[in-house]
């Protein structure tokens, strides 16, 4: 063989050896598959596809403040996940009143036999305790009427103001109403106006009583801290 004819073949060989080299190199994995990591989805990050060729996701349970913060990861395309404990959230002295897991824009709270298909997150939703008191209550002549940061208690004599309020849970250990009136709060604040009541702007509120609301939510009995009750009222 003449040295033209070798020199030609080692030429033709690294050729076809760079190009060879170059396929290999530049090619890329599909995603989802030889362990190239999925897209990033619209709700979080896609998993890799599991050995049946289906999608795992990303569940992830938001408790908005409370605790604690779950994430379900590696979930399989059609599996479905099982709800977390509940989870807890504080404001002030007493809990905000749990109330499910909601998907985004969802009315209703998220059913547990649904089938995961896409990544998820599902925030929790709370409720507060205090919501059944706001408005007004009406016994004879006096009504009360609460809010969030402000009681005013109306008589035949005039009414006070209190603001801002303080509101503490407290369980009924009265023995002959505990069972209808189970829980409530302590609301206290200082007097902001006082008309015709003669107790005094500036002075406190609420020290000595607490507010428990019937199981029915229909009405409240003031009960002062050695268990004598003031009186029922009703909603008005």
């Amino acid at each position: 063989m003449t040295k033209r004819r070798l020199k030609l073949r080692n030429v033709v060989a690294i050729a076809i050896s760079l190009a060879v080299t170059t396929m290999f190199s530049c090619s890329k994995p599909e995603d989802g598959k030889d362990g190239a990591p999925g897209q990033q989805g619209e709700q979080g990050q896609q998993g890799n596809a599991g050995q049946d060729g289906k999608n795992s996701y990303l569940v992830i349970f938001d408790s908005d403040g409370g605790t604690p913060l779950f994430t379900m990861s590696g979930v399989k395309h059609g599996d479905k996940v099982t709800a977390p404990p509940d989870p807890k959230k504080y404001f002030g002295s007493f809990d905000l009143d749990f109330a499910g897991w909601f998907a985004a824009d969802a009315e209703t709270a998220f059913d547990f036999n649904t089938p995961i298909t896409d990544n998820l997150t599902l925030t929790a939703k709370w409720i507060d305790p205090r919501l059944p008191y706001f408005g007004k209550w009406v016994r004879g002549s006096w009504i009360f009427t609460f809010s969030a940061n402000e009681f005013r208690e109306d008589d035949a004599w005039g009414y006070i103001k209190v603001s801002p309020l303080t509101w503490t849970a407290a369980t009924n250990t009265n023995e002959e109403t505990k069972d209808d009136y189970p829980f409530g709060f302590k609301i206290t604040g200082v007097i902001t106006e006082d008309v015709g009541i003669g107790w005094g702007v500036g002075s406190p509120y609420g020290d000595e009583c607490a507010f428990f609301i019937h199981k029915d939510g229909n009405s409240i009995i003031l009960q002062y801290d050695d268990n004598s009750d003031w009186g029922v009222l009703t909603k008005e």
